[in-house]
């Protein structure tokens, strides 16, 4: 991955194939990313935001 990224900054010709491939390759971790963080991360975020929401979940001592 880096040598692609050194190979796309030393290359200054016409040739965009290199630069394709690369936009290609950083839609697809952006992608695999947002589907992660939208099934596993909002799970976490919305299961974490109901326990401090819920007053029972605060331990009272009496």
């Amino acid at each position: 991955m880096i040598q692609l990224l050194k190979r796309f900054h030393a290359e200054e010709r016409g040739d965009d194939t290199l630069k394709n491939v690369m936009m290609l390759a950083l839609a697809a971790m952006i992608v695999v990313a947002l589907i992660a963080f939208g099934k596993r991360g909002m799970e976490f975020l919305f299961e974490r935001e109901e326990d401090i929401l819920d007053d029972s979940a605060i331990p009272t001592s009496n």
